[in-house]
């Protein structure tokens, strides 16, 4: 069974290659397009496509059918075009700089002064994986906590590929201790923040319904100190997008921590909520039941 299964990991780890090789031959502005067909296919699928329509519908009732739908397809190209440009990072980090314009990285810079780390705040907002390139491009300390594979090869792939700039992954078995020790050393910590977790939540609103959020970020900032910064990717017409590091968020602490972890948390999902009102195709979470769960 082991030996099958190994064989499974190396023949699905070659064709993961050979995919990977045809995207980096045909280059970014042909990949940006097959991605958008590919999307577009996906998007036919009934279960996501009905979940995706539901989730737009209930945050933008104000929008027509069409304008809900093109979300929602557009969102799912966005997805695909994340794992190609995934791919094609090798050649993006060679020259950061032509395809992402930083901004705001004083902040970060700033908030590493005061010692005690930094968590940046990140989403399924634009491209996170692009982020941890342009961030290690910078010479953060960026530290990222991500979820393993099935298949061991293709994620010691991933984690090559994440630290060709500096980046270094966190497994997510032992990853609060790990977290807190780096903080700790003054390092910077990248967490998702619109994913759903079961554990450690707290209720807050997002588009206008409730839902559960991590409450992690908000737990490291009271007892640890670290400064909490929002990120977000903004995807360029062309090439050449944006990437924008935020001002730390004022940390609430009146000394009700079940008060205050909600508090902090919701400041964080009302960023986000902001930022996707303003290009509400560019999340990429629409396709999940992301207010499925309400308990906390």
């Amino acid at each position: 069974m082991k030996t099958t299964k190994k064989v499974y990991h190396y023949l699905q780890y070659a064709f993961f290659l050979g995919v990977a090789a045809v995207i980096r031959f045909v280059g970014y502005r042909v990949s940006m397009k097959i991605a958008c067909v590919i999307g577009s296919l996906l998007f036919l699928r009934p279960k996501r496509r009905s979940i995706s329509i539901r989730n737009v519908r209930a945050a933008f009732p104000e929008k027509s059918e069409r304008e809900i739908r093109d979300i929602g397809k557009r969102s799912m190209q966005g997805m695909v075009k994340v794992i190609f440009e995934f791919i094609l990072i090798p050649g993006i980090a060679a020259n950061s700089k032509k395809y992402v314009e930083v901004q705001g990285v004083e902040n970060m810079w700033r908030a590493l002064e005061l010692n005690k780390g930094v968590v940046l705040a990140v989403s399924h907002f634009g491209n996170w994986e692009l982020m941890g390139m342009a961030s290690g491009a910078e010479k953060l300390p960026i530290h990222a906590i991500g979820k393993p594979t099935k298949n061991p090869l293709v994620y010691n792939y991933i984690k090559h590929v994440r630290g060709l700039t500096g980046m270094r992954c966190i497994d997510q078995e032992g990853a609060i201790k790990r977290t807190i020790q780096l903080l700790k050393e003054n390092q910077v910590v990248a967490m998702l923040v619109d994913e759903r977790v079961k554990d450690g939540t707290v209720l807050v609103d997002f588009f206008g319904r409730k839902t559960a959020a991590s409450s992690l970020p908000a737990t490291l900032g009271l007892k640890y100190g670290a400064a909490i910064i929002p990120a977000f990717y903004y995807r360029g017409e062309t090439e050449r997008s944006i990437y924008l590091f935020g001002k730390p968020f004022d940390l609430i602490s009146t000394g009700n921590r079940k008060k205050d972890l909600a508090a902090n948390t919701q400041q964080y999902m009302t960023r986000l909520e902001e930022e996707i009102r303003k290009r509400p195709s560019d999340w990429t979470l629409w396709m999940h039941n992301r207010w499925e769960s309400h308990s906390a």
